[in-house]
């Protein structure tokens, strides 16, 4: 080759080399600006609760904050090239591969670093929602009153938090009292199972990651999500915890596994039999754990459906028996068997009850005695104002009137609907108040640290034993020193996993990796269920914890390609 044609060659080579790292740089600095754009405006809303800048100084702020994300994506970038340019052999071994060994062995392990919490924080923790599904297996306890409501129940069981969930902690904790006198011995039998199962599917879903290339640089970050989950410390203790949340994680890891596997065959393997059967199991136990599994199963159906139009039939096979137990089999069948009185709507209602509060905060003299009449009816007027609190819905949901009549909703959904199109931000705010958490670093991840002490009452027979106290206490202050130390905390950070990594991911995915964006499909509908929650906390996005290091591995199977 003649030496003019080896430096055109050359020169030609420098030019796409610019224009890559040109458009690179573009991508970093759109990312920045929405990252930039989301923080200062959830910032706002998540700690003050209303927007307090001016136009001028939220310009000012987004554009500061743009150079920031600039850099720190910048950096993130030349770190991910770093890795995926050299060779991770002790991660590589770490990661498990696609073999029943492989899998057990790996899940074994993290179970033993597990094992840390199973002994700090034995019998298991629990939170007041799982403490009041226990206490209703006690005839000592009946007739009680809802916790919600305040009114008394008339069945034997209540429908507020998951009736399954109620029946599985029941069967535990009630059935160990009955043979043991004590149920300290079902919760820890049930929480070292509950911590087993996740640590199987986060096995099952990082061995998955080879299914997708043989990458090398995939295979190592696999590792590394593994180690991830196995010693961050919130993924540990919620393992541990006896909560419908870390029981609902099971189930849906191993839906976005067989979720995964359609987008990664683009359908073919919905036309296995076996398939169908664990999609429609998965589905199931999705919707029977959690209220609102029903609709990542029902909304991630859809997603199907529009990407895979000729396999409608089995994904409507797959999806129509958790319709049917939730809609017929549960209220028709179960509750009447087992005496058992649905819960109220009021988790539903709460989001429109808060907006209503925010806008009688905000434009309270202005209502009209006809649409103050029909609030008082059902949300109190005289107080709803003061009990507003912009970042939980709490206070005005369990002081509403469960008695309103059907009439008198009806008139409240209408000054409802009124006043939401006289002020549509206004109810937006409410919205972005309470879900702040979800999207910028407002939040840190809350645990429960404790089973019985506080809440313990002499027909539920659990407590954390005296001897263990100082391990309790000591792995209960390490967890809060290291959330609330600078290099750490971001990581304690609930954004991190709802919003930020599946954020990246999403934007990686959308140049690079366009297979695997329907991976994405459950992890949105989960985000978008959080957002419709009563206040941000950590274990309605408890799923993402254990799905993000997951999706960094996956978007890995890339890296190499993106490199070149």
């Amino acid at each position: 080759m003649a030496a003019g044609d080896v430096g055109v060659a050359e020169r030609r080579k420098r030019s796409h080399r610019m224009v890559v790292w040109m458009t690179q740089q573009r991508n970093v600095l759109v990312l920045a600006a929405i990252f930039a754009a989301v923080y200062v405006l959830g910032m706002e809303y998540g700690i003050k609760g209303y927007l307090t800048l001016g136009p001028a100084g939220l310009a000012l702020r987004i554009a500061i904050m743009s150079a920031v994300f600039t850099v720190v994506g910048t950096a993130a970038r030349t770190l991910g090239r770093a890795f995926a340019a050299k060779d991770h052999p002790i991660l590589c071994r770490v990661a498990p591969t696609w073999n029943r060994r492989s899998v057990l062995v790996r899940a074994a392990a993290v179970l033993a670093v597990w094992a840390v919490w199973l002994v700090c924080f034995y019998p298991g923790s629990m939170g007041w929602d799982t403490f009041y599904q226990i206490y209703q297996w006690y005839p000592d306890n009946h007739p009680f009153t809802d916790s919600i409501t305040g009114l008394p129940v008339e069945g034997y069981f209540l429908d507020t938090n998951p009736f399954f969930d109620t029946l599985v902690f029941g069967l535990f904790a009630y059935g160990s009292d009955l043979l043991f006198g004590w149920q300290n011995y079902g919760v820890f039998a049930y929480v070292t199972l509950q911590a087993f199962g996740l640590a199987l599917m986060v096995s099952v879903l990082l061995a998955s990651v080879g299914k997708w290339t043989d990458s090398k640089t995939a295979r190592a970050c696999a590792g590394a999500a593994l180690l991830f989950v196995a010693f961050f410390p919130p993924t540990g203790i919620f393992a541990v915890t006896m909560t419908k949340d870390s029981l609902y994680a099971v189930f849906f890891l191993w839906y976005l596994y067989l979720y995964a596997e359609v987008a990664r065959t683009k359908g073919t393997a919905l036309s296995r039999r076996w398939f169908i059967v664990a999609l429609t199991v998965a589905c199931v136990l999705c919707s029977l754990t959690k209220k609102t599994g029903i609709y990542l199963v029902l909304l991630g159906a859809v997603v199907l459906l529009v990407v895979l139009r000729k396999q409608w039939v089995p994904i409507a096979v797959s999806v129509a028996p958790a319709a049917l137990a939730m809609w017929f089999v549960l209220p028709v069948v179960v509750f009447p068997a087992f005496d058992v009185v649905q819960g109220s709507s009021s988790e539903v209602s709460a989001i429109a009850w808060q907006q209503t509060a925010r806008y009688v905060t905000v434009h309270g003299e202005q209502v009209s005695p006809e649409d103050r009449q029909a609030i008082d009816d059902v949300l109190r007027w005289d107080t709803l104002a003061e009990r507003y609190d912009p970042f939980c819905n709490d206070n005005v949901k369990q002081q509403a009137d469960y008695e309103a009549t059907p009439e008198q909703k009806a008139a409240y959904w209408k000054v409802w609907l009124r006043q939401g199109m006289s002020d549509p931000v206004c109810y937006l705010e409410s919205i972005a108040c309470t879900a702040a958490g979800y999207f910028v670093p407002c939040k840190t991840i809350s645990i429960y640290s404790n089973t019985g002490s506080p809440l313990s009452h002499e027909n539920t027979r659990i407590s954390n034993p005296a001897f263990l106290e100082p391990l309790r206490l000591g792995a209960t202050n390490l967890y809060w020193w290291l959330a609330g130390q600078a290099p750490t905390s971001w990581l304690f950070m609930i954004c991190l996993y709802s919003f930020v990594i599946p954020s990246l991911c999403f934007a990686f995915c959308v140049r690079r990796f366009k297979t695997a964006l329907l991976v994405l499909a459950p992890i949105a509908i989960t985000l978008l269920v959080c957002v419709a929650s009563p206040y941000s906390t950590g274990r309605y996005a408890l799923p993402l914890f254990f799905a993000a290091p997951y999706l960094i591995a996956l978007c890995s199977c890339r890296w190499e390609e993106a490199r070149r």
